[in-house]
């Protein structure tokens, strides 16, 4: 998950052995209904930006062309 939660912008990254720091930002999270909508907006941009079934087709699609070409190229040579 550290690889797509930015801290404070799209959600929190906890220690895993910390439940006081988890409840405490949970707490937050419902105390703050302008944080919440802002995560959640910042969320959905990032989905339509990056996780639509057509951007992970699209990314799919780049990587099989790219092993194809090179294979091809590996076999020519």
């Amino acid at each position: 998950i550290s690889e797509t939660i930015v801290d404070g912008e799209n959600g929190f990254l906890v220690e895993k052995d910390d439940p006081k720091e988890i409840a405490d930002r949970i707490l937050n999270l419902m105390d703050d209904q302008t944080l919440r909508h802002r995560m959640g907006r910042v969320n959905r941009e990032r989905y339509e930006e990056n996780y639509t079934e057509e951007k992970s087709v699209g990314r799919l699609c780049d990587v099989l062309d790219e092993v194809l070409v090179e294979r091809a190229a590996n076999r020519a040579s």
